[in-house]
């Protein structure tokens, strides 16, 4: 690769909106960073599937590159 590339790691917090439980969207949005910085405790390269808005915790997340197959 050039020089001048470097690889690029991503740590990502996923919230999903579900209608059926109605959430404020400040509460959405904590719920996704909240699951951002569990993803970042986790390594490099991974994402966070945030809990339902009812739920305590995020659920565990996994390497992109092992859900893709690359």
């Amino acid at each position: 690769s050039p020089p001048d590339e470097a690889p690029l790691g991503l740590s990502i917090g996923i919230a999903i909106y579900d209608p059926a439980r109605p959430e404020d969207l400040t509460s959405l949005i904590a719920r996704a960073d909240a699951a951002m910085y569990q993803a970042k405790r986790g390594g490099k390269s991974r994402f966070v599937l945030a809990s339902a808005a009812d739920a305590a915790e995020p659920k565990a997340g996994a390497e992109p590159k092992a859900e893709t197959g690359g």
